[in-house]
């Protein structure tokens, strides 16, 4: 998995606005129910290379769920296609996991129009013990000056049925493009992950976060969750990270 990545460490390089190609974080973040339940747990670290045509990441987390810890391994791309348009494509592996996605594969592609519109479409597969869920994914999005506005609608087939949600973002972007503020909220069915098994459930979310950076180098981020979801009650969250670039 680290191939890549040290591959991309030879492409012409680009840096932005910050004059750095490389970013790396670490992050910590749990979500408590409100009622007795165990809380849910994660770690993750991420080192990610810019290169002129895109970037490529490489990702470690460790996450419990149900008292359960599973690892996963991703490896996260974005490219250049061809005029406003790019791709995204992530894999994730989870080799022996049993309450998260033993693989986990999305692919989606962006195009970009005048004034500042862009449209997507994607797929998203996930592989659990003896079941796969996959979701399909459209969005609209606008950039309006530092606002960036983003509408995603999903679809879910499970079981001879159709489920489907509506998720929305609104980011505010300050000095620089790795800093910002951002609020998110959505609802419909999607994928919660319960002790028998995956399984498509009414669900509704918010979220909040800021991301900045205090010198060239160094920065944190932090945001907080509260997701309600068929099934099992109600959970609350923070999640703290530190980044650095260079």
């Amino acid at each position: 998995m680290i191939l890549p990545l040290l591959l991309a460490a030879l492409l012409p390089a680009t840096a932005g606005d910050t004059g750095q190609v490389w970013r790396a974080s670490a992050g910590y973040g749990f979500e408590a129910f409100t009622a007795q339940r165990a809380t849910w747990q994660a770690y993750q670290t991420r080192v990610e290379r810019r290169f002129r045509d895109g970037s490529l990441a490489l990702e470690l987390g460790d996450a419990s769920r149900f008292s359960l810890w599973d690892q996963t391994v991703t490896l996260d791309g974005y490219r250049t296609l061809w005029r406003r348009a790019y791709g995204h494509l992530a894999l994730a592996v989870g080799p022996g996991a049993r309450v998260l996605p033993r693989s986990d594969v999305s692919g989606e592609i962006h195009q970009g129009f005048a004034g500042g519109w862009e449209v997507s479409a994607g797929y998203r597969h996930m592989s659990f013990v003896g079941q796969g869920v996959g979701i399909w994914h459209a969005s609209l999005a606008k950039y309006a000056g530092n606002w960036y506005l983003h509408a995603r609608a999903t679809a879910v087939p499970q079981a001879g049925k159709l489920g489907g949600g509506l998720a929305l973002e609104a980011r505010r972007y300050l000095a620089t493009a790795d800093d910002y503020l951002d609020v998110m909220g959505g609802a419909g069915n999607e994928v919660v992950t319960l002790p028998s098994g995956p399984v498509v459930a009414a669900s509704r979310f918010l979220a909040g976060r800021y991301q900045g950076f205090f010198t060239r180098h160094l920065g944190a981020t932090i945001g907080g969750t509260w997701n309600a979801q068929q099934g099992i009650p109600d959970r609350r969250g923070l999640t703290v990270g530190v980044l650095y670039r260079w």
